[in-house]
């Protein structure tokens, strides 16, 4: 069971985790404007989600004994991209359609990198990867 110092930062990157999706969200619209007070709030968000990232890494680096679960859950996300894309596909409806399509393969792409990264940091000794 884990104590309550690994609980209470898990719940931390959890909520940075969701203020970070939704500033990202905020700020998309911003990305195509040329002005310094909106190129500043895009960086500002990319910053924070590379933050979140390596925050999420961390966690999942310190706990070798839930990567097997994780893969998983990666597993799951990917055969439902799958599925979406095949809905997607089916449905076709011009430039959503598209964006749609290029968020799912954007998606796919990091829980890809993400399990070989996980596979990778599995495949270290443990002696070797401190």
């Amino acid at each position: 069971m884990p104590n309550a110092a690994t609980i209470e930062a898990l719940l931390d990157t959890m909520i940075a985790n969701e203020q970070s999706r939704q500033l990202s969200e905020s700020v998309e619209g911003l990305r195509d404007i040329e002005n310094d007070f909106a190129a500043s709030l895009v960086s500002y968000a990319d910053s924070f989600a590379a933050e979140v990232r390596e925050r999420v890494w961390h966690m999942i680096r310190q706990h070798p004994e839930a990567h097997s679960r994780i893969l998983s859950l990666l597993r799951t996300v990917i055969q439902w991209v799958e599925k979406e894309r095949a809905k997607w596909k089916a449905e076709l409806k011009g430039s959503q359609s598209t964006q749609e399509l290029r968020e799912l393969d954007q998606l796919e792409m990091l829980v890809r990198s993400m399990g070989r990264d996980i596979l990778r940091y599995m495949a270290v000794p443990k002696h070797a990867a401190r």
